[in-house]
C-alpha cells in the first residue's frame, strides 16, 4: 500500500512547494482556459465563455490548446472575446512545456478553469508553474478516477455531475468563480466567413442540404449512420430535386468521392477541400444538415441551421444540440445509449456490443426521410423556429 501511495504523496509534496511561487499581483480580470479536447466540445463550452464576458466586459480570456483543431472556427478575432490562444502540443518535450509555462507568468493570469475533458494533468502542474492562484476545476470522483493530487492543485475543487450536458458543467465552473448560480443560456458560438464564400464551391445560399457520411477521420465509429441508408437517403433527396453537399476533412476525401461513383450520385464531394471556417460558412447557409453526434452537428446549432442529428449509442443528455432548430433522432433500442455517463467509450463500443452496434442501423431511412421533408417544406423563416 505505501508503494502505491508514494507517488501521489510525493505529487502533493511538489504541488504544495510549487504555491510558493504563484503570482502575487495577479490580474483578477484575466483568466486561462485548457481546450484540449474536440471542435463539438469546444463549441459546447462557448456558452460559458460567452458569459464570462458577458458578466464582466473588461476580461481577458486566454485559450490553450494543443493544435488548430478548429477553434479559429469558434471565436473572431474581430468580435474581442478571446484575447488569444495559445498552442501547445500534448508531445511536445517536457523542457518546452515547462518554458512556455514559466513564460506565461508575464500575463499576470488570476484564474484558471480546468474542465474535466479539456484539462491533460502536464497543465495542472503548468498552472502552478504559471503562479495562476485562483484555480477552479473539476474533480471526477464520481467516475471511480482516483486523482487525489489534482485536489491539492484546485483552489476551488467542483464536483462532476453526471446526467449533466457539457455547457452545465461548464457554467458549474463559472459559478463557482461568482459564487452564485448564473442563468443558464446554452447559445453557443461559430465564426463564418462572407457569404461570398459559397461561390467558390458553386453554392447558393439555401440552396443545398449538408449529409455528413464520414466521421471520425474514416476510421471506425460507431457514431456513423450506414453507408448504404446514407445512400438511400441522398437517392431520394437529389429525387426530389436537392443539391447535396458531403463535407469532411482530407481524410476523407477518398471515401466520400467513392461512395459518390459507388452509388451514383450527384452529391458535390468538399471533403478536404475546405478549410474549417469555410465549411462551417457553408453549413451557416445551408437550408438542413443532416449528421451523427459530431463538431459538424454543433457547427449546425451554432448557426441554428435546421438540423436532423441521428444519434445512437453516444449519450444525448451530455451533447444534445440545443438550438430551437436542431431536431434529434435516436434509436430507441433499450440499451442506448450504452455510453451514458461516459460508461464506455466508442473504442470500447467498437469492441464489445453484443448486437453488433444495432442502434444506428435501428434509425430507418424513411424516418429521416419524412423528418426532412416536413422541414424542407416550410418557409426558411420557419426553419429556423422550432420544429421538433
Amino acid at each position: 500500500m505505501s508503494h502505491i501511495q508514494s507517488p501521489r504523496l510525493l505529487k502533493s509534496l511538489i504541488i504544495r512547494l510549487l504555491r510558493v511561487f504563484r503570482i502575487r499581483k495577479a490580474e483578477p480580470n484575466t483568466f486561462l482556459i485548457p481546450a484540449y479536447t474536440g471542435l463539438g466540445n469546444f463549441i459546447m463550452m462557448t456558452p460559458m465563455i460567452l458569459a464570462l464576458k458577458r458578466g464582466n466586459p473588461r476580461a481577458r480570456i486566454f485559450i490553450l490548446a494543443g493544435n488548430s483543431y478548429g477553434t479559429e472556427a469558434v471565436f473572431d478575432p474581430a468580435d474581442g472575446i478571446i484575447e488569444h490562444v495559445y498552442w501547445l502540443s500534448p508531445k511536445a518535450p517536457i523542457s518546452a512545456k515547462l518554458l512556455f509555462f514559466i513564460k506565461l507568468r508575464k500575463n499576470r493570469i488570476g484564474t484558471v478553469f480546468l474542465p474535466f475533458d479539456a484539462s491533460p494533468s502536464f497543465v495542472w502542474w503548468g498552472v502552478m508553474v504559471s503562479g495562476i492562484p485562483r484555480r477552479i476545476g473539476h474533480t471526477v470522483d464520481v467516475l471511480g478516477i482516483e486523482m487525489a493530487w489534482t485536489r491539492t492543485v484546485l483552489t476551488q475543487p467542483i464536483p462532476l455531475r453526471l446526467d449533466t450536458h457539457e455547457s452545465d458543467l461548464h457554467y458549474d465552473l463559472l459559478d463557482a468563480l461568482e459564487n452564485k448560480a448564473l442563468p443558464r443560456r446554452y447559445a453557443t458560438t461559430a465564426s463564418s466567413m462572407p457569404e461570398s464564400t459559397l461561390t467558390a464551391f458553386g453554392l447558393a445560399k439555401g440552396a443545398y442540404i449538408v449529409v455528413q457520411i464520414t466521421a471520425h477521420n474514416s476510421l471506425p465509429t460507431p457514431k456513423k449512420w450506414p453507408t448504404s441508408n446514407f445512400a438511400a437517403l441522398i437517392e431520394e433527396l437529389e429525387r426530389l430535386g436537392e443539391l447535396v453537399v458531403l463535407p469532411g476533412d482530407a481524410c476523407e476525401r477518398r471515401e466520400v468521392i467513392d461512395f459518390i461513383e459507388q452509388y451514383q450520385l450527384k452529391a458535390i464531394p468538399l471533403a478536404g477541400r475546405t478549410t474549417i471556417q469555410e465549411v462551417s460558412t457553408i453549413i451557416k447557409h445551408a437550408k438542413l444538415v443532416i449528421c451523427h453526434d459530431s463538431g459538424v452537428m454543433h457547427i449546425a446549432n451554432a448557426h441554428q441551421t435546421p438540423l436532423i442529428a441521428l444519434y445512437g449509442p453516444t449519450d444525448r443528455i451530455f451533447t444534445e444540440p440545443k438550438a430551437s432548430s436542431s431536431l434529434i433522432i435516436q434509436s430507441n433500442l433499450p440499451c442506448v445509449p450504452c455510453m451514458k455517463n461516459f460508461a464506455k467509450t466508442e473504442e470500447k463500443v467498437l469492441q464489445d456490443c453484443p448486437i453488433n452496434i444495432a442502434c444506428m442501423p435501428a434509425i430507418t431511412v424513411e424516418r429521416v426521410l419524412d423528418q426532412a421533408k416536413e422541414i424542407l417544406s416550410m418557409t426558411p423563416e420557419r426553419r429556423a423556429t422550432n420544429f421538433s
